[in-house]
């Protein structure tokens, strides 16, 4: 499909999990400037009246056609986050997109791939473009280069919080998450909340410090087995489900 954006703040999407297990049951869109208090609000709702741990998190961009791409980041940014929501535009017409929703994998997949993509697409982009990647290269590494002790910190919570849900020690968990939760905010990580639901969500992407899957390695090493992003996009593009992945 051609390359086509839309600059504009991008909506919050509202998450839910059950409190026994870390599962993203559901995921609504919301308005983009929703107040902090609000979210509470609704977070606080779903777990009173239904038992459900639920998260507002904010998006950079939405795979909307045109793609939906927030006008607040760098340049830089912006032409990645525009590369890894075309990607999925692109994958929507092959068997990867037209599996996403058939499985967590899947959906981790998907998420996953357009990752990759869009960070060496997008700097490839940026710098036809006459962008310069010598200035503050640092910023816009992965969350694992750029901040191991977080990527380190994230992932040990998440081990033993599937650790103490699998026991059935539900209250544990989450009390084990709030302590986690002010370690992470006494040492600079600005994280408004962390639960269930934050893992589910943010667990999808599989380069992200909140994710145990294995898709994120098993991404990079096809991406290092072919010679160009573009045979990578035509490679993965064509794959019908994670088995067929493997």
């Amino acid at each position: 499909p051609p390359v086509d954006i839309r600059f504009d703040q991008p909506p919050t999407i509202f998450v839910t999990s059950p409190r026994d297990r870390i599962d993203l049951t559901e995921a609504v869109l919301l308005s983009p400037d929703l107040p902090v208090l609000e979210r509470d609000r609704l977070e606080k709702r779903m777990l009173r009246e239904y038992d459900l741990s639920a998260l507002v998190d904010n998006l950079a961009g939405l795979a909307t056609y045109p793609s939906l791409v927030s006008d607040l980041a760098t340049f830089r940014e912006v032409v990645q986050t525009t590369a890894h929501e075309w990607v999925h535009a692109y994958f929507f017409f092959r068997p990867l997109g037209r599996n996403l929703r058939s499985s967590e994998e899947m959906f981790t997949l998907n998420e996953t791939a357009a990752d990759l993509v869009g960070v060496e697409l997008g700097d490839m982009a940026f710098s036809r473009m006459g962008g310069d990647l010598s200035v503050s290269p640092s910023r816009y590494l992965s969350g694992e280069e750029r901040d191991p002790v977080f990527t380190r910190l994230m992932r040990e919570t998440r081990l033993r919080v599937e650790e103490l849900l699998a026991q059935g020690e539900i209250e544990e968990a989450e009390k084990y998450m709030k302590e986690r939760w002010w370690l992470l905010r006494l040492g600079g990580y600005r994280l408004r909340k962390l639960n269930q639901a934050y893992f589910a969500f943010r667990g999808r992407y599989a380069l992200g410090p909140a994710s145990l899957s294995p898709i994120g390695d098993q991404t990079r090493e096809l991406r290092a087995l072919l010679p160009s992003v573009g045979s990578f996009i035509k490679t993965i593009s064509g794959v019908s489900s994670y088995q067929d992945f493997l």
